[in-house]
């Protein structure tokens, strides 16, 4: 099965400094597959590494960035609904960071805003458009083997939580040190410049790590 990989930073954003993501971030570098980074994550689906002809989608995220909202109404089209615009899935599978808060206190469904009847999108595989639709906790068990291609957002305004500065801090570092692994390479610095302005618009008087270009 091709599976696409989409991670969201946004997914360590209640992390404090710590060297499990970028242990992650480093074994998913590491795949010789394509991959691309964008500042938010509905631009995935308009970045050179386009999706096309994959079976699965994986979703690395706080949020589920599923809404199934109707499709005459795409002018709600952005990151916490691109996934309804993810072409051509048999299989979407959302891995969140913690079930308690993303899943059960509904802070990581972006479906809520849309379905009066949220629940039944997981409860019923298949209920939405012919996809099957799971959720998990944490990053065990991916299907590394089966990944073809990786798609990372930033997503900068959703870091909302001072403690865990370093953290994207460290991430963006990293990820710029690895440009060349990535198709949009000559945008990562550009990419990595925009989030820190982002943020520190945000969360005034915080402070990034960064040694980005230095």
């Amino acid at each position: 099965m091709s599976v696409y990989l989409s991670i969201d930073l946004d997914y360590w954003k209640n992390t404090r400094i710590s060297k499990y993501p970028l242990e992650f971030l480093t074994k998913v570098m590491a795949l010789r597959v394509p991959k691309v980074l964008v500042l938010e994550h509905d631009a995935l689906l308009t970045e050179p590494c386009r999706p096309k002809g994959f079976e699965k989608l994986i979703n690395v995220d706080y949020h589920s960035d599923f809404a199934n909202y109707k499709k005459n109404e795409r002018r709600y089209f952005n990151c916490g609904t691109w996934v309804d615009e993810f072409p051509d899935i048999a299989e979407f599978e959302w891995r969140h960071p913690n079930q308690h808060t993303c899943f059960d206190k509904c802070e990581g469904r972006c479906e809520r805003l849309w379905i009066r009847s949220y629940d039944i999108c997981w409860k019923n595989n298949k209920a939405f458009s012919g996809i099957r639709m799971a959720h998990r906790e944490g990053l065990r068990s991916l299907p590394w083997k089966d990944v073809s291609a990786v798609g990372i957002a930033v997503s900068p305004d959703y870091w909302d939580n001072k403690s865990s500065v370093n953290t994207l801090g460290k991430m963006l570092d990293f990820l710029y040190a690895k440009r060349r692994l990535f198709v949009n390479r000559r945008n990562v610095y550009k990419i990595c410049r925009e989030a820190e302005d982002m943020y520190e618009n945000r969360m005034p008087g915080s402070i990034l790590p960064l040694t980005i270009g230095g």
